[in-house]
């Protein structure tokens, strides 16, 4: 994929960059980056598939694999896999905080990203964005219900 894309957008680089960082300074950070992804694929990843063809005439089979589940994969199951093994984590108050601060720039620059795809109807942009606040607010909502049930 590298040698198709010599000028990636400046919200990639700026994406992965602030991803190297963030892996040397706190790699549990990282953390928030994995949870909001396969959240997404998982809770709606066929969604983002049919968006992205259909938006960037994309043939079958091409530039959506990560949206692809093979075999008798049930989304359901591994979102509650995901859930419980970070509500299984001891973290301290602190920690969850900056995770979840690290989570809200992940949902900006998620949307960044998004946005700085040329050729993608609004319509893709408002869908997007939505499903991307839900798979937020949920990652939120799920942080805050563990800092306050233990």
């Amino acid at each position: 994929w590298r040698s198709k894309t010599t000028n990636p957008p400046q919200a990639v680089v700026e994406y992965v960059t602030h991803l190297k960082e963030v892996a040397k300074r706190d790699p549990t950070l990282l953390l928030a980056y994995i949870y909001h992804m396969y959240m997404a694929i998982f809770a709606g990843g066929f969604i983002i598939k049919r968006m992205a063809r259909k938006a960037m005439g994309l043939p079958p089979d091409t530039g959506t694999k990560l949206f692809e589940l093979k075999g008798s994969i049930n989304p359901g199951i591994i979102r509650k896999e995901i859930k419980e093994s970070i509500n299984s984590l001891r973290l301290e108050e602190v920690d969850i905080q900056k995770l979840l601060q690290e989570s809200h720039s992940c949902f900006q620059r998620n949307n960044m990203i998004a946005s700085s795809i040329e050729g993608v109807s609004e319509v893709f942009f408002r869908k997007l964005a939505k499903l991307l606040f839900i798979v937020f607010v949920f990652g939120l909502a799920l942080l805050l219900f563990r800092q306050y049930s233990l």
